[in-house]
C-alpha cells in the first residue's frame, strides 16, 4: 500500500494522518513495528554542500539508505528485529521535529532507496506518526566579480557628437 505522508494511525498532537496503516488484529497487542519504504532518483547530488534529512517519529525509527542504516532516533543500541521497542514514549507524540546530517556522498546516481521502519514503545500504544523530508543546500559559488555585457548600442555602430547615448547592459 502507498499514501502521501503524515503516515500512522490515530492523531499525533491533534494532527491526523493523512495515509491511515493497520495496527494489527489487536489493540491490546498492536505490531511493534510498522515499516515504509520510497525510492528517488538523484542525479549530481555532488553539487550539494549537504543534506538534511527531517523526521518526525512516534515512538522511535530507523532510517536506512540503500540498505545501510543511516541514523537512529529514540532506538536502543545494536541489533534492532521486527519485535523491538522503541527506547521511551514519545512524549511529543511525534510533533517534534528531529534533523540530522547526510553527506551527500551516501547517495549514489539513479535510484537511491529509504527504509524506514517505526517501533512502538509497548503493545498497547495509541497511535504511531512518520513523515520525513530531505533538503539539500546547493553549493553556491561566493567571490565572483560580476560579468557585465553592453546590449545597446551594439559592436561596430558609432555616433556623431550626439547629446546622449542610451545604454542597455545585462549583469
Amino acid at each position: 500500500a502507498s499514501g502521501p505522508a503524515p503516515l500512522g494511525y490515530s492523531d499525533s498532537s491533534g494532527r491526523f494522518p493523512a495515509t491511515t496503516n493497520s495496527f494489527g488484529p489487536s489493540a491490546n497487542s498492536k505490531y511493534p513495528t510498522t515499516y515504509y519504504r520510497q525510492a528517488l532518483v538523484v542525479s549530481n547530488a555532488a553539487a550539494f554542500n549537504g543534506i538534511t534529512l527531517n523526521i518526525e517519529r512516534d515512538d522511535g525509527a530507523v532510517v536506512y539508505l540503500n540498505g545501510a542504516e543511516l541514523s537512529r532516533f529514540n532506538m536502543p543500541t545494536g541489533a534492532v528485529a521486527y519485535t523491538t521497542f522503541a527506547s521511551a514514549n514519545a512524549g511529543d507524540d511525534g510533533s517534534t521535529v528531529f534533523s540530522t546530517n547526510v553527506s551527500p556522498s551516501r547517495f549514489v546516481e539513479g535510484t537511491n532507496v529509504f527504509a524506514v521502519e517505526i517501533h512502538q514503545d509497548a503493545g498497547t500504544s495509541s497511535d504511531i506518526w512518520f513523515q520525513m523530508q530531505l533538503m539539500g543546500l546547493p553549493v553556491i559559488i561566493h567571490n565572483f566579480f560580476p560579468t557585465v555585457a553592453l546590449t545597446s548600442p551594439t559592436n561596430t555602430q558609432y555616433f556623431l557628437a550626439p547629446s546622449s547615448i542610451a545604454l542597455e547592459a545585462t549583469a
